[in-house]
């Protein structure tokens, strides 16, 4: 899925958290819709819960939450595709220029604990094919 719209279907606390930052909302306490906040069992070392809204201590546990979030969410497909973990990371990316807190980031340490991103990363490049009409400085 493409992070560049908010998704139209929270299905999840991950989708939730995504969806408001990718919004730019800076915000740390989200309040849930009502079909989250009837079914949630849910351990959180980073985030309070009531049957309201969650609410992150800091802008980097939101953070960290959502870098986890999302190496989970796209496991099963990156593996079969590592170019999607790149992907991933390029569409958050995008969300947070000019941000001193790294979503992004955070999300590539974590897959280089399994994944070397650097050998991902050169390979995305050597595959990579410049249009013929493209101009290159």
């Amino acid at each position: 899925m493409p992070i560049n719209e908010p998704e139209t279907e929270i299905k999840t606390i991950g989708d939730l958290v995504l969806n408001h930052y990718i919004c730019g909302n800076t915000q740390l306490i989200i309040n849930l819709p009502p079909h989250l906040s009837k079914n949630l069992e849910i351990n959180a070392d980073n985030f309070q819960l009531d049957s309201n809204s969650l609410c992150f201590p800091s802008i980097e546990a939101r953070d960290q939450f959502l870098a986890d979030s999302l190496f989970d969410k796209n496991r099963a497909i990156s593996q079969q595709n590592p170019n999607k973990w790149l992907q991933v990371a390029h569409e958050v990316w995008r969300h947070e220029i000019g941000n001193s807190e790294s979503v992004a980031g955070r999300f590539l340490a974590i897959l280089h604990k399994t994944d070397d991103i650097f050998l991902i990363a050169a390979s995305a490049i050597k595959r990579e094919v410049v249009p013929e009409n493209r101009t290159v400085c």
